[in-house]
């Protein structure tokens, strides 16, 4: 699919998910005994759009695993899993709890939350794993204390309110959001690391990434609050708590886009020097200290080469000597994604459209 297709499918499906939560809107609801009308239509709305909303990400996540390597496809089919699980989460809220099902009052409800957030942090970390990024965030230690301190919260006093009926759910409740609170913040944090370590090409699909997770855990962070001060206030009862989990979920359809851009048809750039070309091929390396060695040859020649000005046949001859040895690299070293010596030339010459008597050298040790 091209990318204006695939971008016109996107914006589509988010559309359909906000019409669709807004079309609740004309649905009567009854009375509840502590949330406003508005905060029903809501508590009903946004779940059904972000389920909509978390279907299209793992679609857009889907689409691009084909470019990866099977190292890293384990951890991003965990996130799609997980992303599917926050979809059923969300989707179980306005029907079991509108109809007071017996394990929403247990507090059972919090399940694939914390299914979810577990797959994001053992994604995350894996990922971090693959471009050896080591470290005590990258350990199982914080996962491990994040579980002790949620189990310890059994400790803090609960009672039963409307919102947790017993006081079993009232402890499932700050018990499973504390951990999924923790766990997003290290999953975060590993998505954090992870766009330090890569190339700037992928800078952007890990930024959306980063802000999705630390939004998703915001919106648990809120309810964890309340677990404690009490759920019967206006931003509660108004419907305006569910608020983060809609831009949660819209951000991860961002996040799923930039993933699937990463091999998307771009437009072509004019006007570039092979300096460009060599620079481009470099940052398609997602672990850019292996290769630094390589392009301490393209600074060198970059020291001396004048804004507009010629190449010379020795430096063509040396940045295509490196561009052979970063394509040698993708082929055949590069650990996440998979490359082909036929597909990278043609990514080349589609973002490089070129004139073949111009730096004629170059592109013949390329032939």
């Amino acid at each position: 699919m091209t990318k204006n297709s695939v971008t016109a499918i996107a914006i589509a499906v988010c559309l359909f998910g906000v019409l669709l939560g807004a079309a609740t809107f004309l649905i009567p609801v009854a009375e509840h005994p502590y949330i406003t009308q508005l905060g029903i239509h809501l508590f009903i709305a946004i779940p059904l759009a972000f389920t909509v909303f978390q279907l299209e990400a793992v679609w857009l996540f889907a689409a691009g695993l084909r470019h990866f390597k099977t190292a890293l496809r384990i951890p991003y089919i965990r996130l799609c899993i997980a992303l599917l699980l926050l979809a059923i989460a969300q989707i179980q809220l306005p029907v079991v709890g509108l109809l007071n099902v017996t394990w929403y009052i247990n507090g059972f409800i919090n399940i694939p939350y914390v299914l979810a957030t577990i797959l994001f942090f053992t994604s995350t970390r894996s990922f971090a794993q693959l471009l050896e990024i080591k470290g005590f965030w990258t350990s199982y230690i914080p996962f491990w204390l994040a579980v002790v301190v949620s189990v310890a919260t059994v400790l803090v006093p609960q009672h039963a309110t409307q919102a947790q009926p017993t006081v079993f759910a009232a402890h499932m409740a700050l018990g499973t959001t504390t951990l999924e609170v923790a766990l997003s913040a290290i999953a975060a944090c590993h998505i954090y690391r992870i766009k330090q370590a890569m190339s700037v090409i992928y800078n952007q699909a890990m930024g959306w990434l980063f802000g999705a997770i630390l939004s998703y855990g915001l919106a648990q962070f809120q309810y964890m609050i309340m677990q404690g001060v009490g759920y019967d206030n206006p931003f509660n009862t108004s419907g305006l708590s569910n608020i983060l989990f809609f831009v949660s979920a819209l951000i991860f359809v961002r996040a799923g886009y930039a993933f699937w851009e990463l091999d998307a048809e771009s437009a072509a750039l004019k006007n570039v020097s092979l300096l460009d070309v060599v620079t481009y091929t470099a940052n398609l390396a997602t672990n850019p200290r292996v290769i630094n060695p390589t392009l301490d040859r393209v600074r060198t020649v970059s020291l001396h080469v004048q804004p507009g000005a010629p190449l010379s046949e020795a430096d063509q001859v040396e940045l295509a000597g490196v561009y052979l040895e970063l394509e040698d690299y993708l082929t055949q070293k590069e650990p996440l994604r998979s490359f082909t010596r036929e597909g990278l030339r043609k990514q080349v010459a589609r973002m490089f459209p070129h004139d073949p008597d111009v730096n004629a050298t170059f592109w013949a040790r390329l032939a």
